[in-house]
């Protein structure tokens, strides 16, 4: 990371649980994954299990909520599919916010009204990774 980028910010939403139907999940989330993966692609099987998951991607920006609310206001409208595919199929949820940033760039860490929502409609954890580098 340059000593002049702003942070770098990168949001998931994640699916996981025993077994996840990818297909009917792609059906009814009307939403195409960033990623998948099944139990059977893990190397340590006591952490296994399948996962479906939505990412923004790095996004260049000083404040966390803007890829935040890109990524939940795809998401807004299927709150009641999610929650019925999590009863389902036993799923757990997280959404997890990764923020690259130099140490006196850091973005604004502010989880909007809407962001809240979202996790709370979705019971789903919020997990915070960051990676801060020095200036050199």
């Amino acid at each position: 990371m340059k000593k002049n980028d702003n942070p770098k910010v990168m949001v998931e939403f994640n699916l996981w649980g025993e077994f996840i139907d990818f297909d009917e999940f792609n059906r009814l989330l009307n939403v195409e994954p960033t990623k998948t993966k099944k139990k059977a692609e893990y190397k340590v099987p006591e952490y296994a299990h399948d996962t479906w998951g939505l990412s923004t991607g790095y996004v260049e920006t000083m404040a966390i909520s803007v890829p935040f609310e890109a990524l939940t206001s795809q998401l807004s409208r299927e709150i009641d599919q999610i929650n019925c595919l999590k009863e389902k199929y036993c799923l757990h949820s997280n959404l997890i916010v990764v923020i690259k940033s130099h140490i006196n760039k850091m973005p604004e860490c502010i989880l909007t009204e809407n962001c809240i929502k979202f996790a709370s409609s979705t019971k789903s954890e919020i997990h915070f990774d960051t990676y801060i580098f020095e200036e050199n």
